[in-house]
């Protein structure tokens, strides 16, 4: 099953956290906190950026966005907005979106 999202969502899903997470936060346990390897980490998400104009989520890679939406608010706290462009309130829509996506409900992109 895939979901469309937004060009917002996609920007901040694929560039904006893995930037943060690759680049940034940094993690001494990255398969621990995101359930996959940095290596396999690029790899999809390089995957995810070169899809074209239509993004679309797997079930599964919804769940790593939502892991990783998560990581990195809880690791930039009060710099989520400055060092991703994105205000608190986007990403907890986002966040609810993603965990209603994954809980199988309907939803329509913004």
């Amino acid at each position: 099953m895939t979901q469309l999202w937004s060009e917002a969502d996609r920007q901040l899903l694929v560039w904006a956290l893995p930037n943060e997470i690759v680049n940034g936060v940094g993690y001494e346990h990255f398969e621990a906190a995101l359930g996959m390897t940095e290596d396999e980490y690029v790899t999809l998400i390089g995957n995810l950026r070169s899809d074209g104009r239509t993004f679309m989520l797997s079930r599964q890679e919804a769940v790593l966005m939502r892991t990783s939406l998560s990581e990195v608010i809880g690791m930039l706290a009060n710099e989520f907005q400055t060092r991703t462009g994105y205000s608190d309130s986007e990403a907890e829509n986002l966040r609810k979106r993603l965990d209603a996506f994954m809980n199988q409900e309907e939803l329509v992109a913004e």
